[in-house]
């Protein structure tokens, strides 16, 4: 079997009954995108130490989710739970960034407190997932969250190759959708904080697309989600628990 049989099928499905979810997850990327294109063109000189710090953390993010993307394409979501956990980090540090006083001067100096103590400085919703991450994914464990679909229990043989299953790849899509949407949000909410009285029209704008694109995906989300079963490890290669897109968007 060719390494890339799983990323074939996986680019079929977007062509084909997928295709409405990869624009979704497209625009979301797009919209991350404009965020650092805005921040390149529109702080002036007094704040840009603000804007290279927020648009290197949305670029950073940026990159996560995209590898988050490519793992899920060729099956490996599971794996990609490791990068998935500094992509919240870097969400999170946006609005540590926007919050704490001195963060920016922080981040200059190569002082900015651990990503666990950011969190809880800024109240993150994200800490049961970071945990979750953290024990199943980012480390390497011997649990049915981290090994579970390595194995056909029905058959008692080994799965060395994660073979393309279409609702796997569509529940991966929306949670990473999710995450890569908010990623934007909070660029935007950064460059507005840096740059509204440089660019205020420029401002509300980007953020009114940022939070337009999360309001369009909310409906694809909850019901591609409602699709799980009471055992979402048996689907989801990425191995989260439910995830919850109302809260996530209030993060």
């Amino acid at each position: 079997m060719s390494l890339w049989t799983c990323r074939d099928q996986s680019y079929s499905a977007l062509a084909g009954s997928l295709q409405p979810l990869a624009s979704l997850l497209g625009a979301a990327f797009a919209r991350v995108d404009e965020a650092v294109e805005y921040f390149e063109k529109f702080l002036s000189a007094d704040v840009a130490p603000t804007g290279r710090v927020c648009a290197a953390v949305t670029m950073k993010g940026r990159n996560l989710a995209l590898g988050c993307y490519s793992l899920a394409l060729d099956g490996l979501a599971q794996e990609s739970g490791a990068i998935l956990r500094p992509l919240l980090e870097s969400i999170e540090l946006l609005e540590y960034l926007r919050d704490i006083p001195g963060a920016v001067d922080q981040a200059l100096t190569g002082t900015l407190p651990r990503a666990g103590k950011r969190a809880r400085l800024i109240g993150s919703r994200f800490q049961e997932l970071r945990d979750h991450l953290s024990n199943n994914a980012s480390h390497l464990e011997f649990g049915p969250e981290s090994m579970g679909h390595l194995l056909d229990l029905s058959a008692g043989t080994f799965r060395p190759v994660q073979r393309f299953r279409q609702e796997v790849l569509e529940q991966n899509m929306a949670t990473l959708f999710t995450f890569t949407g908010i990623l934007g949000r909070e660029a935007a909410i950064c460059f507005r904080w840096s740059a509204a009285e440089t660019a205020p029209a420029s401002a509300d704008s980007l953020l009114n697309k940022a939070l337009r694109c999360l309001e369009t995906g909310e409906p694809v989300v909850k019901r591609i989600t409602a699709k799980r079963t009471a055992q979402p490890a048996r689907l989801l290669s990425i191995s989260l628990p439910q995830p919850n897109f109302q809260c996530a968007l209030d993060c």
